[in-house]
């Protein structure tokens, strides 16, 4: 029966409905009229069986738009719901030609409302997805064929529509729709790229097919072929360049100018695929071609458009298969010949005037996004210097020298950015020539020739000297082959150093860029120690000579990063003495300006009280403008002496490899276990310097205290609190790192203001906890025969710290917003500081505070002890390689009563914090001491009841939590079956779950050693306490629907014919044997 025919009755209720619509549009119907009609309207949809023809009806020409338009709703509603089973077979036929007629008439210059464009367009998607293409194969073709009639606007508009839907097919149908009639619906779109209004869903439809993935190698390779034929190259490179023409100025062209690029560059990507399935395949005769178009993208002077094909060049250079290609190789210095430009960083986007800045000030809407862009850019450049270097070393370093030289001859006052971008070149080129394992090496005469001529350069501005300096650590794996340039070296470092303080005094004022230079230089100098120590052994007189007038300098004027670095390189060095009396003296020498300070009878009284301290270091007042000169001193006293006996901990090693004549001077006997007692150079130096350090660590601890805050009212408490780096980064806001470096007192209102003082107490801190976590390897072990009971006075002062966390959970989870918010008045008000900010900041904070204490409760139970005093573990204890066990220091731990309380509370209530991340954390905790609970001798009924019901807490507050649900099962179940013969409690506590009784748990008891599996345990006790676990908020009333009424049927797949063999053919059982499986 003809759809479009209608009975009488049906062409009354046509116009009936009609009429209904009419009067539910009328802007003169009562709000009540129009109640009783759209629900007159919607009983339509959902229960008349009469509703495809009702709205095939009203979509004719004949009734108003907003009828068609509602007959097209109908339409729309019955393909949705209705498709599968409640529509004959000729009523989807009728909806299909008539969504094509809609089209049609469109295309003939049938002039439509907007609304009624989409309303088709919509229809047919929802066609598509039910009927495209198993069984509406002709579609495209019927769409090609109305793409060719007149030329509408209304006509791009639903062409666009079409091709729009086509894209979520594009990436899953079979791939013979795509590769159908010779490609045909690929040609098609790469025609559309040419059609300016719909060139952008002709590229996202391309896009999908370059993008998806194929089971097949055949469909790679056939889809590659196509598309490095000439005619596809060509058209895909003409619309770039038409693009790349006018997307400067206009953000949409630009976008479809890099869609474009990601459609060239997947094109490659479908190859890389092909190499790693087949390395029998060999690439198309137009690769040469195809990479001529990448290195053009990648030569494209806007870096985010270059970016694009990064991922290319690397996966190029990877490939076992591709790599060795002529073709790729000779491509290869194209991709060298402009990288120094492509690794220059823009300072400023809204200042910046260089090639393709436009396009950067389109794509970042501030420097910082344009940072964090640039620091993942030049990662990937840096892996593509280190790829091509190996693939072709000669050329690389050719290409580095030709730069270097270009700049050292033609340098100017702009290009400091250059000279970085070259450094960076050479120091990664370089590296991989020199330390990887290369039988090709380049001339070292040409190196110490170009360390030679850049030596000579004399340079005068401080930023291209910083540059000239990061040239020149680059060519410091020469030294291993050569050491004739190494005293130049040397003097252009000590020279460059010298200038800075010439340049600072003349200037009065303190210029960052010298400070800069001289930071540079003395970590050069570092660098040497460390990674050459015995090429700079026989110099240590002349370095010492050279390094003693820079340590005589001032405070004011040589800052503590550049003692430390001269201090440093000094004690490297003397690592390798192989002379213990030479050592200790060395040492002993180096600390003699940190022990006239550190000890003087000021620094005693000045940390004294914490009244005295604040006095001392000119903070007793809260508003230090006009802190005294005295004061500041004071305080660059403190930051230096700790910042060099930090130094001094982390730098001294004994001597590694250790001689027999070493041997007798650094050993003095064995430990019980047989492990050497070494006698420690520094140790003797350090030790009268503790005592003050422990009483600064009081004494900063004590600036927390509410008492002392009571008697110190006129401290300014925001001195203690987080820095505004510290806030941005608990805040998830990505930005440059900033200067923590000290301010000195010649500009006073940088030094006096908030940021320098939170600065000022963050780098004592962090040095004083520092210092104490590099002692243990750094004193003598009879030192700790004095310390008896140290680590339970320790650990008694920290796991506190826990109950006052969860304290804090409980209060800012359960306190109002407006009671956990509060901004201090005298705070200064910037715009981090606003109420939500801070909100978020406690919130992320005690986040932040749960995670650093779960890592400590882990490192004090896994940790093992260690004798070893070398420099590996950098003063960290040695944790046991087994975490799943307790280590020693956890045993010791547990053996003590108040400490095995102490840990079990902080561990197991903690499973109350609402924190996901902790809580995952913390489990793996309780693993560890779950067991202790019940074999433990101070074990009670009423410790393993509380551990049980903390549990099942965690299980209601994480049971949303995939790892944390499954965890907490395991560990709930586990204690129950090893505790409930013994403790009944743990019973009674299951019973208070609902849905339990006595039978069930009974009944489980029963059944619980018949199982032998951990996993059916778990699952068996989850029916138990499955009542009490926590869902999310978005799963408490959701109603599961799954229904394949909708669903299209599966495409048929060709399959390979398997050849039984003769074997199987000669046995009658081995042919039954097949029937099983046909």
């Amino acid at each position: 029966m003809d759809p479009m025919m209608l009975t009488p009755e049906i062409e009354g209720e046509v116009q009936q409905l009609a009429m209904v619509v009419g009067e539910v549009l009328n802007p003169a119907t009562s709000q009540q009229r129009r109640h009783e009609l759209y629900m007159i309207c919607e009983d339509i949809k959902e229960k008349s069986t009469n509703c495809p023809r009702l709205g095939l009806a009203l979509s004719q020409q004949n009734y108003p738009s907003i009828t068609r338009h509602f007959g097209l709703q109908l339409l729309t509603h019955c393909v949705r719901f209705r498709w599968q089973n409640k529509i004959s077979n000729d009523e989807k036929a009728g909806i299909k030609n008539r969504s094509i007629e809609l089209i049609q008439e469109i295309k003939l210059g049938v002039m439509e409302e907007i609304y009624i464009v989409d309303s088709i367009s919509r229809l047919l998607v929802e066609l598509m997805k039910r009927e495209w293409p198993q069984h509406w194969p002709d579609l495209m073709n019927r769409l090609l064929d109305l793409c060719n009639m007149g030329n509408i606007i209304n006509t791009n508009r639903l062409a666009n529509s079409t091709l729009m839907a086509m894209t979520g097919y594009l990436d899953w149908v079979n791939h013979s729709y795509v590769k159908g009639n010779d490609y045909e619906l690929l040609k098609l779109l790469l025609i559309l790229l040419a059609n300016e209004n719909l060139k952008i869903a002709a590229s996202e439809c391309l896009l999908q097919v370059t993008g998806r993935k194929s089971e097949s190698s055949e469909n790679y390779a056939s889809l590659v072929e196509f598309f490095l034929c000439d005619s596809c190259l060509d058209t895909l490179c003409s619309a770039a360049k038409e693009a790349a023409e006018i997307s400067e100025t206009d953000l949409e062209n630009f976008n479809y100018f890099r869609r474009l690029c990601q459609i060239i560059t997947n094109i490659g990507s479908v190859l890389i695929t092909l190499a790693w399935e087949n390395c029998q395949y060999q690439p198309s005769t137009n690769l040469k071609k195809y990479l001529n178009i990448i290195l053009a993208l990648t030569n494209h002077p806007c870096q985010t458009v270059s970016a694009i094909a990064q991922p290319l060049w690397i996966s190029f250079m990877s490939s076992e298969h591709i790599r060795k290609n002529d073709v790729l190789r000779e491509i290869i210095p194209g991709v060298l010949s402009n990288i120094h430009c492509r690794l220059i960083k823009v300072n400023d986007l809204n200042s910046a005037q260089i090639p393709g800045i436009e396009y950067l000030r389109m794509e970042f809407s501030c420097n910082r996004d344009y940072y964090s862009f640039m620091s993942q850019y030049k990662s990937s450049e840096i892996t593509i210097i280190k790829l091509a270097t190996k693939l072709l070393p000669e050329a690389a370093f050719k290409k580095g020298i030709e730069w270097l030289d270009s700049i050292i001859y033609q340098s100017n006052e702009d290009d400091g950015t250059l000279w970085e971008a070259v450094a960076c070149y050479l120091e990664k080129m370089i590296g991989i020539l020199f330390v990887a394992d290369s039988s090709t090496k380049p001339s070292i005469a040409m190196c110490n020739e170009m360390i030679s001529v850049l030596l000579r350069c004399k340079i005068k501005d401080p930023v291209l000297l910083t540059a000239q300096l990061s040239c020149l650590n680059a060519f410091f794996p020469c030294l291993v082959f050569s050491q004739s340039t190494l005293g130049g070296m040397l003097q252009l470092i000590f020279d460059v150093a010298s200038r800075s303080f010439e340049a600072q005094e003349k200037q009065a004022a303190r210029n960052e860029n010298w400070v800069a230079v001289r930071r540079k230089a003395t970590g050069l100098l570092v660098k040497l120690s460390k990674q050459y120590p015995q090429f700079l052994l026989p110099l240590y007189d002349d370095l010492v000579t050279a390094i003693k007038p820079l340590l005589n300098r001032e405070l004011s004027i040589l800052r503590v990063t550049d003692y430390c670095n001269l201090i440093e390189s000094l004690l490297l060095l003397s690592n390798i003495f192989y002379n213990f009396d030479r050592h200790c003296f060395l040492i002993h020498d180096l600390l003699t300006s940190v022990r006239t300070v550190w000890l003087s009878t000021e620094i005693r009284t000045g940390f004294s009280t914490p009244s005295a301290f604040l006095n001392y270091i000119g903070f007793d007042s809260p508003d230090t403008t006009h802190v005294q000169t005295e004061c500041l001193k004071n305080r660059l006293k403190i930051n230096y002496c700790l910042s060099i006996i930090l130094t001094t901990l982390k730098a001294v090693e004994i001597p590694s490899p250790m001689t027999s004549e070493a041997a007798t001077q650094y050993i003095h006997g064995n430990f019980e276990d047989g492990s050497p007692r070494y006698r420690l150079p520094h140790a003797e130096s350090i030790y009268p310097l503790l005592d003050n350090i422990m009483v600064l660590t009081r004494l900063l601890n004590s600036l927390y205290d509410d008492n002392v805050q009571k008697k110190s009212q006129s401290f300014n408490l925001s001195y203690i609190d987080l820095r505004l780096c510290e806030k941005i980064q608990l805040l998830g806001i990505h930005s440059p790192p900033l200067d923590n470096e000290e301010l000195l007192p010649i500009d006073p209102k940088l030094i006096n203001s908030k940021s320098a003082a939170q600065n000022f107490f963050f780098r004592i801190y962090e040095n004083c906890y520092n210092i104490l976590g590099c002692l243990g390897k750094s004193l003598p072990d009879s030192f700790y025969e004095r310390l008896s009971g140290i680590i339970e006075d320790f650990t008694e002062a920290t796991f506190p710290f826990g109950e006052r966390l969860s304290k804090e959970w409980e209060r800012h989870i359960g306190c109002q917003y407006e009671d956990i918010i509060h901004v201090s008045e005298q705070e200064d008000q910037v715009e981090i500081d606003n109420p939500l900010n801070e909100e978020i900041l406690k919130n992320n904070l005690l986040h932040s505070a749960s995670k650093e204490f779960a890592e400590f409760l882990g490192m004090c139970l896994t940790c093992n002890g260690s004798n070893s005093t070398t420099g590996e573990s950098e003063g960290k204890a040695e944790l046991s390689k087994d975490t799943n066990n307790l280590g020693q220091l956890g045993l010791l731990m547990l053996q003590d009563k108040d400490m095995y309380f102490l840990i079990t509370a902080s561990l197991f209530s903690s499973l109350r914090w609402k924190s996901a991340a902790y809580c995952n954390r913390a489990l793996d905790r309780c693993n560890l001491v779950l067991e202790s609970v019940l074999v433990s001798q101070f074990s009670n009924e009423g410790l393993v009841q509380s551990v049980f019901s903390m549990l099942l807490m965690g299980l209601q507050i994480h049971g949303s939590n995939n790892n944390a649900r499954q965890s907490l099962i395991h560990l709930s179940a586990r204690l129950y079956e090893l505790g409930r013969n013994r403790y009944p409690s743990l019973k009674n506590l299951l019973l208070k779950i609902p849905g339990n009784s006595v039978e069930s748990i009974e009944h489980f008891d029963t059944i619980l050693p018949t199982i032998s599996e951990r996993k059916k345990k778990d699952k068996i006790f989850k029916e138990l306490v499955n009542n009490v676990i926590g869902k999310d908020i978005s799963d408490l009333f959701k109603r599961e629907f799954i229904s394949t009424e909708y669903m299209l049927p599966p495409q048929q797949r060709k399959t390979k014919k398997v050849d039984s063999g003769d074997v199987l053919d000669s046995d009658s059982s081995n042919n039954i044997l097949l029937s099983l499986f046909s």
